[in-house]
């Protein structure tokens, strides 16, 4: 067994398989309302702050800006969003939720929150810190590496 290789194929289709089902079941959640993968995570960023700028929105979903341009002018035409300029400042523009829009992604944070409660719900306590011990591990890991400064692929 090559030590860390065979592991980290493993942990990488580990996240995978766990990011499909969680991503699958969110979505199986809002299905009804026709929103893409990145209309939901524009739409959870503004849930939770509420009028930012589209360079504001742009950094918090890790989105190029005229791509977020997009999307939030496509949920301002399905009435999803609203814009309005900053009087102070025409050129800034602040997005926010509608109030029809703002009670879906209510109902949706807790569905994101009730989805780990109910699935954890019948595991053994020892095993729930085990999980919790092991991804508190990894997130450290992952925030402690320093990658090589080198490009790899070239």
């Amino acid at each position: 067994m090559n030590f860390p290789t065979d592991f980290a194929d493993e942990i990488a289709n580990l996240f995978k398989s766990i990011h499909k089902t969680y991503h699958d079941y969110i979505l199986s959640q809002v299905a009804c309302h026709n929103f893409t993968v990145p209309q939901l995570m524009v739409l959870h960023e503004l849930y939770h702050h509420p009028e930012i700028t589209l360079t504001e929105l742009s950094e918090r979903v890790d989105l190029t800006k005229s791509t977020v341009c997009g999307i939030v002018n496509r949920l301002e035409l399905h009435g999803a969003v609203k814009k309005v300029k900053v009087s102070e400042d025409r050129r800034i523009v602040r997005i926010s939720l509608t109030e029809e829009v703002s009670a879906v992604q209510e109902k949706l944070d807790a569905i994101r929150k009730n989805y780990l409660a109910e699935l954890f719900k019948n595991t053994d306590p020892e095993d729930l810190e085990k999980i919790l011990y092991g991804f508190k591990l990894l997130n450290n890991v992952m925030k402690n590496f320093q990658p090589d400064e080198h490009c790899r692929f070239k």
